[in-house]
């Protein structure tokens, strides 16, 4: 978004009806925060979709012969030059608070970190909000509950125990007209373990599943738990490292980032973060769906032999240990 002044928009009311913006937590000096509306800027298409990455130094790199001026420093484009300096000065560590109104969040906080590895990279994260266990973004599941919609929820521990191996996938499914615990669960679930893209989802997951393992599964009413507080979701939520979210006519969201996954201390570190980057530049390079398990599976072989030859020195047993956390 090139020439794109966001604190001019946002000053404008363009988004919000008070004139706020990022900015680096406990920061008060202006031009200092213009590097803040700089990362948001940058990061803007990415924030709906991921939830981390790295800021390489290399793609910020004007070049040795690039004069110092209002946009370039050293050789780099300047907000980023100024943003290692100010980690520097910071402990390699800062947070960009979120913008927020009336309970929407606008832009979510985001926690950057500078990479010792002599590459100028930053690693960066979205941070959650702890004190209230959940994601600072609107949650699909949340506004059902707020809608006083009833929630069925259940895990793969339960599809087809000692025949089907579990990896802790929670399945949350819905009425919008089911609004009390009267109708049974069938009303939600009766036809899903027919509908194609409900079967694609237990293709990838669990490949050559017999289909009634699949239909016992959404039809036995002791599989699923009825819940109807954000409090139940949360601790639901924080037991998997992916859930599914379905209606009754099997359209499905992926909520690829459970609270679980947020306190997993591998994806804040240094083979987290790049291999994060490197599954995904794999998967945009080849067209590769990451939501579906042999085409995830093909993107993690590219990334990590890639990483391999990139960066030698990183801990390639610990990274393939935790292969399911990028899933």
């Amino acid at each position: 978004m090139d020439n794109f002044d966001l604190r001019k928009y946002l000053a404008e009311g363009k988004l919000l009806k008070e004139a706020f913006y990022p900015e680096f937590e406990g920061e008060t000096n202006d031009k200092i925060n213009d590097i803040a509306i700089a990362i948001v800027d940058e990061l803007e298409s990415k924030l709906d979709s991921e939830s981390s990455g790295i800021l390489k130094g290399m793609d910020y790199y004007v070049g040795s012969d690039g004069m110092d001026n209002d946009e370039v420093e050293q050789g780099f484009t300047k907000w980023f030059i100024d943003l290692v300096k100010y980690l520097s000065k910071n402990n390699n560590e800062v947070t960009i608070s979120s913008v927020e109104q009336d309970g929407k969040v606008f832009t979510p906080a985001i926690t950057l970190k500078y990479l010792d590895n002599g590459k100028e990279d930053i690693s960066w994260k979205l941070k959650r909000d702890l004190a209230e266990g959940k994601l600072l973004k609107e949650d699909q599941a949340s506004n059902l509950i707020n809608d006083g919609v009833i929630l069925y929820v259940s895990d793969d521990s339960k599809l087809a125990p000692g025949f089907v191996e579990p990896k802790k996938v929670g399945f949350i499914v819905y009425n919008k007209a089911v609004k009390d615990t009267s109708k049974s669960i069938l009303s939600i679930t009766g036809n899903l373990s027919k509908n194609k893209k409900i079967i694609d989802i237990f293709s990838d997951n669990y490949p050559n599943t017999d289909p009634n393992y699949i239909s016992t599964f959404f039809t036995d009413s002791k599989n699923w738990k009825a819940i109807n507080s954000e409090d139940e979701l949360n601790s639901f939520m924080s037991k998997y490292s992916k859930v599914y979210l379905i209606n009754h006519n099997g359209d499905s969201s992926k909520l690829k980032e459970s609270l679980n996954e947020a306190f997993n201390p591998f994806l804040d570190t240094e083979e987290g973060g790049y291999m994060r980057e490197y599954i995904d530049d794999a998967a945009e390079e080849e067209g590769l769906d990451l939501d579906y398990r042999n085409e995830f599976d093909e993107a993690f072989d590219l990334a990590l032999t890639k990483l391999r030859k990139d960066h030698p020195e990183l801990d390639f047993n610990l990274i393939v240990q935790n292969k399911e956390s990028f899933f």
